[in-house]
């Protein structure tokens, strides 16, 4: 019998320390978690990601799994948890953001969606996008972006 939502998380709150033994437990863990769809669990599977992790490949699956749920509802509980995510992971943090840059879907999404951002998200966030206009990535995107969060 499947387990419920409730059971997975649990697990997921109880799995030992990733190690190369368990890492497919791991991930079908993730997998099953977000086959749910449930917005609740994004904040939850964000904290799952670890700069100090060797496992990047499982790092980058979480994002992965994330990317299942709607637009609207990802950036919504993303940045409703985007502070702490900076705080624990901001390499990830960084790296959710790049992607966004890179894809005009998410980008033109992203724009619309900016004036929404939470207060306590729009520090770290605009962290990230100057850090990029430094290394000059993408720096049209991100300058209209800081300019959206301005307003």
């Amino acid at each position: 019998m499947p387990k419920d939502l409730a059971d997975l998380m649990h697990d997921l709150d109880n799995f030992p320390e990733l190690e190369e033994e368990n890492i497919f437990e791991y991930e079908q863990l993730v997998f099953d978690i977000a086959s749910y769809r449930d917005p609740t669990c994004i904040g939850r599977l964000l904290q799952e990601l670890d700069d100090e992790s060797p496992y990047t490949g499982t790092m980058e699956n979480i994002l992965i799994n994330l990317e299942v749920f709607p637009l609207d509802i990802y950036f919504r509980e993303l940045f409703a948890h985007f502070q702490q995510f900076y705080n624990n992971s901001p390499e990830w943090a960084e790296s959710v953001i790049c992607s966004f840059l890179n894809s005009d879907i998410h980008y033109r999404f992203l724009l619309q969606y900016a004036s929404e951002i939470p207060p306590g998200a729009k520090a770290p966030f605009l962290t990230l996008l100057h850090k990029n206009i430094n290394m000059n990535f993408r720096n049209e995107k991100c300058e209209e972006l800081v300019r959206k969060l301005s307003e």
